[in-house]
């Protein structure tokens, strides 16, 4: 298809060193991704490539340092900063610096207390125009754990536009010849939902000064069981909650190529997760993984873009010393769309199926090849996007 173009170049690496009693670390990363925006009628239609293409641009730097040994008092510490800078076809720039800094301290061998400073503070401009988009957060913590039990419980005083307490309580239990595990609980968060967060969710949006921060809570209850050796099955039930929730929907009156985002006040669902793990020593690996939403409030008539199924699965094989082989599979279905009319329209939906090896020639030097898509199938994220057909691609990764 005409304009149908993706390009990525990424470039990663971090590292740590050991001084007295001291781990400390560095991260960069860098990626610059272009797009071509292509869910339009081709036919009624005829853009220019340099119109349709969306480029964005990152990078980032990470440092941070922890004792492996307690310091006065018993005390344990991780401070990590990062510092992020943004730029693409919908914005002008995006800074975001990142802070956190806890300390944690040993009670006694079962009981530890903890307390953080969180802060994720961004600026962001477009055309001109500037507005920040800022969280901070302070994070009291203990945690309890002794022969079969164990648990923490946390309350967050967070500031993210207006005043939350945010939970962060879980217990579990080992049943029976710790062959069984049973859990529950209640987290919340916060997503700040920045540029670059949402168009890496979608990169065909439009945006503007109208940014929102979506609150999470999950209160769960799971249960995991070890069959043998070899296998292992985990159940988990949940009741969800997002606030401000960004959904995507395709500009009215448009086109279609470019989505508009709208914030849903309150989306609420019950989630059933499932996962299945298989393994024999670290030659052969099989896991499949599913998650199912039941959406029953929502103020819109459907939490457009999300998926109400999302399944995975993949088998990993070592056949000989250094070569990997993996076989994967991805589902994603009950997506609904609406379209430039207004109309609601359910997605086909993605069901992928590739393959991929990787060979490692020397200890810091791997070669891969990756086949995606390997039935062919239109498969359908957006609305007016269907995917790239059976491609395959190759190449080379070198870890300093």
């Amino acid at each position: 298809m005409k304009d149908q173009i993706f390009r990525s170049f990424k470039l990663r690496g971090d590292g740590s060193l050991r001084r007295k009693d001291h781990i400390f670390e560095a991260g960069l990363d860098a990626q610059r991704d272009v797009f071509g925006a292509y869910g339009y009628d081709h036919d009624a239609q005829k853009y220019s490539l340099d119109y349709v293409k969306r480029v964005y641009t990152g990078a980032a730097v990470t440092l941070g340092a922890q004792n492996e040994q307690p310091a006065a008092m018993g005390i344990f510490y991780h401070p990590v900063v990062s510092f992020s800078y943004f730029t693409g076809t919908v914005l002008n720039s995006e800074q975001t610096l990142s802070l956190s800094l806890p300390v944690r301290k040993e009670v006694d061998s079962n009981l530890s207390a903890e307390v953080g400073i969180n802060a994720w503070i961004t600026s962001s401009n477009i055309d001109g125009a500037a507005w920040s988009n800022n969280i901070y957060q302070l994070t009291p913590r203990i945690s309890y754990k002794r022969e079969r039990f164990s648990g923490h419980f946390g309350l967050y005083p967070t500031k993210a536009g207006s005043y939350h307490l945010l939970p962060d309580i879980a217990a579990s239990y080992r049943i029976g010849n710790y062959t069984a595990l049973a859990s529950a609980g209640w987290k919340a968060g916060f997503t700040q939902n920045t540029i670059k967060q949402l168009t890496k969710a979608n990169p065909f949006i439009q945006v503007s000064g109208d940014y929102r921060q979506t609150r999470t809570d999950e209160v769960f209850a799971g249960l995991s069981l070890a069959l043998g050796k070899h296998l292992s099955l985990t159940g988990r039930a949940s009741w969800n909650q997002w606030q401000n929730l960004p959904l995507f929907i395709t500009a009215p009156a448009s086109d279609g190529k470019d989505f508009n985002i709208l914030y849903d006040q309150q989306v609420q669902a019950l989630v059933w997760n499932a996962d299945l793990r298989y393994a024999i020593g670290e030659d052969f690996s099989l896991g499949a993984e599913g998650a199912w939403y039941n959406y029953y409030q929502h103020s819109y008539s459907r939490v457009w873009g999300e998926p109400g199924v999302r399944l995975k699965g993949s088998a990993n094989w070592l056949p000989v010393s250094g070569l990997v082989v993996t076989v994967y599979a991805e589902v994603l279905d009950r997506i609904w769309g609406q379209d430039a009319q207004g109309r609601e329209v359910k997605l086909k939906g993605v069901f992928e199926l590739g393959a991929a090896t990787e060979y490692t020639i020397i200890e810091r030097l791997n070669l891969f090849i990756r086949a995606e898509n390997l039935l062919g199938l239109r498969n359908e994220r957006w609305l007016g996007y269907p995917s790239f057909g059976f491609n395959i691609y190759g190449g080379a990764r070198f870890r300093f």
